[in-house]
């Protein structure tokens, strides 16, 4: 398995194995909800155009300076993080499920001998994800999975230049699933 640590102050860090890989051509099969030392997390099955699926989870770990525990983060949009003045950032990935549990578990323990960790976010599931993208031409190409069995639909989408860019350009349009 793989952990990645970083370190970043007053943000989280603004990729996740998730996106960086679905750039790269690989497809979230699944997310899941994961329930490990009494927290919860989201693990997804990757699977790389290799054919290797990996199975993944990412979070933060934060403190403010004059915290006496530790805050853990795990949200699908990077954006949905409550910043604090340092964050540790993890991606943790395996192609095996257990495997990336157990490092996950690692990690807590590690972090639970130094201060308590506490996890107050309500948890949330995406409902709908973009599961694989592409580009054709000049076309975006999204491949998208839901927890709704339908057949239409309607897209929102805000178009950033990265995950935390400021400036934000709005665009709607139906989608037929047939």
């Amino acid at each position: 398995g793989v952990v990645l640590g970083i370190k970043t102050s007053d943000k989280v860090y603004n990729h996740t194995k998730a996106s960086c890989d679905r750039l790269r051509g690989a497809e979230i099969l699944t997310v899941q909800s994961v329930q490990l030392e009494g927290y919860n997390f989201l693990m997804q099955a990757i699977k790389q155009r290799s054919g290797v699926v990996e199975h993944a989870i990412s979070f933060a770990v934060a403190k403010n300076n004059n915290d006496d525990n530790y805050s853990i983060q795990t949200n699908w949009y990077v954006n949905h993080y409550t910043k604090f003045n340092d964050m540790y950032n993890f991606q943790v990935w395996a192609t095996n499920p257990e495997d990336t549990q157990k490092l996950v578990k690692d990690i807590l323990a590690n972090l639970q001998s130094f201060i308590p960790v506490t996890q107050n976010e309500k948890h949330r599931m995406p409902r709908t994800y973009a599961a694989k993208v592409s580009r054709v031409a000049n076309h975006l190409v999204l491949k998208l999975r839901s927890d709704k069995g339908t057949i239409g639909g309607e897209i929102e989408m805000e178009e950033k230049y990265s995950e935390t860019a400021g400036n934000i350009k709005q665009r709607y349009n139906p989608i037929n699933a047939k």
